[in-house]
């Protein structure tokens, strides 16, 4: 097997023979790979920094499957925490200074800067960590000045983009999840390609066709993603090597696979098998949301009388409500009706027959309004600006389950699940659960087996001292880091979760 590879430590930065080849698929030296965007070109040299690496460390996923409000109860599923990761240079050259002005990387070591982490080890190249950095910190250290970098995953990038979704959409496909493909199209048109693109799987088996009839206007991409996802009980994670991958929990078997297995003969003897009491459901209130049809609804109402001059324009930005709360709605089609008059208490020359309104850039919530006034003389006051239409009304349902046997052990423990993108009180599936204990892990002088794990990789993991047989479970949470400074020792830390 023959292949080319950047990132030889036994060579300087820059050095052509960085290149390594045949017969590294025998070779027991973990290689690891550290590119960084310097230029900001778009794209990776090649160059690695990991001659320079003297230490690192990563800690990705959630370390809970659920969200608890502050009152102690279940608010759905818990997504995944910003990614991070923490790497220590040594900068004895200085190259890595952002102060230092004769530095080869001078005017480059900025925040922002993508940052791609890879490990090889006999032929086989592993994705660790892709994402920006978020802090440069140099350290001058008298006996080895050093310089550490923090970078997040692509999560942070959702945080900080916007996305618009004032719409009606509908999901009748039966079988067919939309919740994923909506949240597919909205976060493949933000996320960076540099991150490898969006993987998402819809939903198969019982249909629950979601209405969708929803707006949000313009907000954090990642408050869009959470809202979507959580309303079907889907979820999302970013991949180590930087992938969005939205999925449902109800469609295992499109998860990724690991081939290796846990095993007690392969992880170091320090299990950590808690019992907690947050695994406990036995009380499942969710909160679903009905459109119904409102025809000849007054969805908005002008609140200013400005002053109009003669052949003059004025503008207004309304949106539809529906009992003081922004709704979707046909407001491309309503009425516009304008009161105008030479007063503004109306006691003057009525002038409403000479204003006109033009609806312009209309979407599903809102649009532009531009009035003008159409008299050859007489300025006027709007006095009353009103638009009347159809518009789709949330109506709010419960649907309710309780486990009477459990909650005689446990005491009520509760979900309360409340999405306005929930349309038919999908998350009642839940039921009555008490999960088995989730699992800690650590692997060590293992590379080929624990650099293969990744996020939510459906694990196949035998404990027999804790009866756990061939159970899959799912990796919720997943660590690097180095124990030497060269990265050959590194120990890998896992949580699994139960499949639910």
């Amino acid at each position: 097997m023959s292949y080319q590879v950047y990132g030889n430590p036994a060579f300087k930065y820059g050095n052509p023979n960085r290149l390594y080849g045949s017969g590294a698929s025998t070779d027991p030296v973990t290689y690891w790979t550290i590119e960084v965007d310097w230029d900001n070109a778009g794209t990776y040299s090649g160059q690695s920094e990991a001659l320079y690496c003297i230490g690192f460390e990563s800690a990705r996923g959630r370390t809970t499957k659920f969200d608890v409000g502050s009152n102690g109860d279940f608010i759905g599923y818990k997504m995944p925490d910003v990614g991070t990761c923490r790497i220590t240079f040594d900068n004895s050259t200085r190259r890595f200074d952002p102060y230092y002005s004769g530095g080869a990387l001078y005017g480059k070591l900025l925040p922002g800067r993508f940052i791609r982490v890879r490990v090889t080890y006999k032929g086989v190249t592993y994705p660790i960590f892709h994402g920006n950095i978020s802090k440069i910190t140099p350290y001058d250290n008298v006996e080895r000045p050093t310089v550490v970098l923090d970078c997040e995953d692509g999560k942070r990038w959702l945080m900080n983009g916007e996305t618009n979704t004032n719409g009606v959409l509908s999901g009748t496909t039966p079988g067919f999840d939309d919740s994923v493909t909506i949240a597919d199209t909205l976060m493949t048109a933000i996320y960076p390609t540099r991150f490898g693109g969006v993987v998402s799987y819809p939903r198969v088996g019982s249909p629950h066709p979601p209405q969708y009839s929803y707006t949000l206007g313009t907000q954090s991409a990642i408050t869009v993603l959470n809202d979507l996802v959580g309303a079907r009980s889907n979820l999302w994670w970013i991949a180590a090597d930087g992938v969005l991958w939205i999925m449902t929990i109800q469609n295992y078997d499109n998860f990724p696979n690991a081939t290796p297995t846990i095993t007690e003969s392969n992880t170091l003897k320090q299990f950590s098998v808690p019992v907690p009491w947050d695994e406990i459901c036995n009380v499942n209130k969710s909160y679903y949301y009905v459109y119904k049809v409102v025809s000849g609804h007054v969805m908005w109402t002008g609140t200013e009388v400005p002053l109009v001059a003669a052949g003059a324009s004025t503008t207004y930005f309304p949106q539809a409500t529906y009992n003081n709360a922004t709704v979707p709605s046909g407001i491309g089609a309503a009425t516009i009706t304008i009161t105008a008059n030479t007063a503004a208490d109306g006691s003057g020359t009525d002038l409403s027959a000479s204003f006109s309104g033009v609806k312009s850039a209309a979407d599903a919530i809102g649009c532009i309004l531009t009035v003008t006034n159409n008299h050859a003389t007489l300025s006027g006051y709007i006095t009353a600006i009103t638009l009347t239409g159809t518009v789709y009304a949330p109506e709010r349902k419960l649907a309710e389950t309780r486990d009477t046997a459990s909650i005689a052990i446990y005491g009520e423990r509760r979900v309360i699940l409340d999405n306005r993108m929930n349309n038919d009180g999908f998350y009642s599936y839940l039921g009555s659960r008490v999960d088995s204990p989730n699992i800690e892990v650590m692997l060590q002088a293992r590379p080929d087996e624990q650099f293969a794990f990744d996020l939510f990789y459906e694990v196949d993991t035998t404990i027999t001292k804790y009866n756990i047989t061939n159970a899959p479970r799912l990796v919720g949470h997943i660590s690097h880091k180095w124990l030497d400074q060269s990265g050959q020792n590194v120990l890998t830390t896992m949580r699994l979760e139960e499949e639910k």
